[in-house]
């Protein structure tokens, strides 16, 4: 089991803040899922971090937390 965890308006649009979920392979994979099930992201650009670490795309193993954000700005 992975665990997704939303954040800012993702979390927002998602209407949940955390999902728990059976899904082991590639992040892009896993985007697909996560699109079909809130379709309401397609139209934010998302971030996505594995264990803590920022990623374009990476093999997803059993027990990850996965985070989804929107883009950042300091000022």
């Amino acid at each position: 089991m992975i665990t997704i965890i939303y954040f800012a308006s993702a979390r927002d649009r998602a209407k949940t803040d955390k999902e728990t979920i059976d899904y082991t392979g590639s992040l892009s994979g896993l985007k697909d899922i996560i699109y079909k099930r809130h379709d309401e992201l397609r139209d934010i650009e998302l971030l996505f971090a594995v264990n803590k670490k920022y990623v374009n795309n990476c093999k997803i193993n059993d027990g990850d937390e996965i985070a989804v954000f929107p883009p950042v700005s300091g000022g």
